[in-house]
């Protein structure tokens, strides 16, 4: 697989499988304006942590059927409310109303919105300083091959206003996980550019 970065350089992406979990500490998947962006993947327990840069998606091979989460952290976000969503294929397994807050700071579900065919997962937390970090969970069950969208932003949405202008097949290509992901990503971040975004985009390949 061929990562992407917003200047159309190759990179690498990384496999991860349980036999091989790499050991490298927890860095910033994304860059954002506002804030930084990570999602760590669990599966049956295991926290699936590996080097992380803006410039490269990932692909997580993980045993069919398995039940997991994603844990989303965020840092440096900014006085106002946060919000994140999480975008999926619609046949992926999401239980967004079992949220979980890991700190502090408190997180809930707002509901699903469909955009360009693609059920989109609103959470939120009002916040009122600057320099904190927060973090939330929430089930999944990996049963579908699927591309995976995480971003978070204040005020209007990024990404549903690129999906208005005309990027919904785009959008479509990055959660459909197909041969394009590179060049929809791409576009994306093109599309956002300047906007108060942190963007994290990952592939779930179930096997077995």
């Amino acid at each position: 697989m061929i990562g992407v970065t917003a200047g159309g350089a190759m990179a690498v992406s990384w496999y991860v499988t349980p036999e091989k979990a790499p050991k490298n500490p927890q860095k910033p998947a994304s860059w954002g304006l506002t804030a930084q962006l990570t999602t760590i993947v669990k599966v049956n327990g295991q926290e699936y942590r590996h080097p992380q840069q803006f410039d490269n998606y990932r692909v997580y091979v993980v045993p069919k059927n398995s039940k997991g989460s994603f844990k989303i952290a965020i840092g440096r976000f900014p006085i106002g409310t946060y919000h994140v969503k999480i975008a999926t294929n619609k046949g992926f397994k999401i239980y967004p109303s079992m949220v979980k807050s890991l700190g502090s700071e408190e997180w809930e579900y707002q509901g699903v919105r469909y955009n360009a065919g693609y059920p989109f997962y609103e959470f939120s937390t009002p916040h009122h300083g600057w320099w904190a970090s927060s973090s939330f969970e929430v089930p999944v069950e990996f049963n579908k091959k699927t591309g995976i969208l995480v971003y978070g932003y204040i005020g209007g949405d990024p990404v549903e206003t690129a999906i208005a202008g005309g990027l919904g097949g785009t959008i479509g290509g990055i959660l459909a996980a197909g041969l394009e992901l590179p060049s929809a990503v791409g576009a994306l971040l093109g599309a956002i550019a300047g906007t108060e975004f942190s963007i994290d985009v990952f592939v779930i390949v179930p096997s077995g």
